[in-house]
């Protein structure tokens, strides 16, 4: 599937890869991709920081009540606190992107 010229590769695609690889059932393969990505998902909602080596950190984040504007209207409005999700991509992970 591409998104905008760029091909998407979903958790089929992956456990499809998986399956082949390992000679595994596709089954099996996409149970236990989506244990992992469960896992980690479960992790940084409970608040842990998840580390996967020569992959990345997946840590949650608290980002405060602030002040923003409507670029519309220019009215100040009171953005609430909320919890997201930060990812740090591994030094090995960025030279893979990068190509070295």
């Amino acid at each position: 599937m591409k998104e905008n010229n760029v091909e998407v590769v979903n958790v089929v695609d992956i456990a499809r890869n998986l399956a082949e690889l390992h000679n595994i059932t596709k089954l099996v393969a996409n149970t236990i991709v989506q244990s992992v990505f469960d896992e980690i998902g479960d992790a940084v909602q409970s608040g842990k920081r998840v580390s996967i080596a020569r992959f990345g950190i997946f840590e949650p984040v608290t980002k405060p009540e602030h002040s923003a504007h409507n670029p519309r209207t220019r009215e100040i409005v009171r953005v609430a606190e909320k919890r997201t999700i930060k990812f740090k991509p591994s030094s090995v992970l960025k030279g893979k992107v990068a190509g070295n």
